[in-house]
């Protein structure tokens, strides 16, 4: 039977009567190859800034704070927190709720529920309202530090958008650097003599203290880093090591390494330290600027020999210095 015209406009209404039922479904209907038609927005962290250029966030980082803020008028939209076992799977990733759009995405992982770092100018994340505000501050006592710090890291991404796209998920990837860096100081004696620890008042002095939310350092006063333990074995020990915790190495700072005998008050060990602990890095095969290996190499051990009598001993300046197992010739001690 030829249709006629009644036939041909029913069967037009039946299908877009199906087209805007098949649309109304969307989000519950299933494509093999598309997924559903609801989009997810999702960020997976990485930490492959390290001196052993690999992956480490599941090993390292046990607290992430993502924050979202608008990239023109740099107003806060949105803010997460996740700790814990859940960030130890390689696969973790933390969701976004975010609409469509373009964001800065900043991130402060490994602080939560430590007392050592603080974010936002009062106190607390919520006071966060502007991206300017997202400040990290390392808390002191009397201008002084003197424990090991949480590990800290950091991470921003400019202008990442997300797509509007239907039946996927997206994901966008926050590569993260740490902050934070243990400096180990070892001293050994020349001449067979014990060296009593407690002789000397050991320390690093720096202005490293307040991050901004791009990981630069705003004006700070100085901090005295102190150690957090000293190592020796035995009454009468012939070596020992101290260590100490201190904040973001820049290669333009003033990082100083202090050690004064408390026998008289002599600073037999005063070194700017930037530049030197980077020329450690001629011992990995891997090309990268000074500031690349301070971002990367977050533990550091120097070396010292120690000639002189008990309790007026001096750096013997002579048999260099060590900085992780690499000998550096010093021609100027008063760096």
């Amino acid at each position: 039977m030829k249709p006629t015209r009644l036939h041909r406009r029913l069967a037009l209404t039946l299908v877009s009567a199906s087209m805007i039922a098949s649309l109304a479904s969307c989000d519950s209907a299933i494509y093999d190859d598309e997924g559903d038609c609801s989009i997810a927005y999702e960020v997976k962290f990485s930490y492959e800034r390290n001196i052993q250029f690999r992956e480490l966030f599941p090993e390292q980082v046990r607290s992430v704070e993502l924050y979202a803020f608008d990239p023109d008028s740099h107003r806060l939209l949105w803010s997460g927190t996740e700790t814990g076992n859940a960030l130890a799977d390689p696969d973790y990733t933390m969701s976004l709720p975010l609409p469509a759009g373009d964001y800065d995405l900043v991130a402060w992982c490994g602080h939560v529920g430590s007392d050592h770092f603080t974010l936002a100018p009062q106190g607390r994340a919520a006071s966060v309202q502007t991206l300017d505000q997202l400040i990290c501050r390392l808390n002191r006592t009397a201008a002084e530090s003197s424990d090991d710090l949480t590990p800290l890291f950091h991470g921003m991404v400019s202008r990442v958008n997300l797509p509007d796209t239907f039946g996927t998920v997206i994901t966008r990837v926050m590569p993260v650097m740490k902050n934070t860096n243990r400096i180990h100081v070892e001293f050994t004696s020349n001449n067979g003599h014990p060296i009593d620890p407690s002789g000397f008042e050991i320390y690093i002095t720096d202005c490293n203290g307040v991050m901004n939310y791009d990981n630069a350092l705003l004006s700070d006063e100085t901090i005295t880093f102190r150690p957090w333990t000293t190592d020796f074995e035995g009454e009468k020990p012939l070596e020992f090591r101290t260590s100490m915790t201190t904040v973001r190495l820049m290669t333009d700072g003033k990082t100083r390494l202090t050690v004064i005998r408390k026998k008289d008050g002599e600073k037999i060990i005063d070194l700017l330290l930037p530049s030197l602990l980077a020329q450690a890095k001629a011992q990995y095969n891997h090309p990268m600027s000074d500031q690349e290996y301070l971002d990367r190499q977050d533990e550091h051990i120097l070396r010292f020999t120690l000639a002189g009598d008990p309790g007026y001993e001096t750096w013997y300046i002579e048999a260099g210095l060590y900085i992780n197992s690499w000998r550096v010739v010093i021609n100027n001690p008063d760096l």
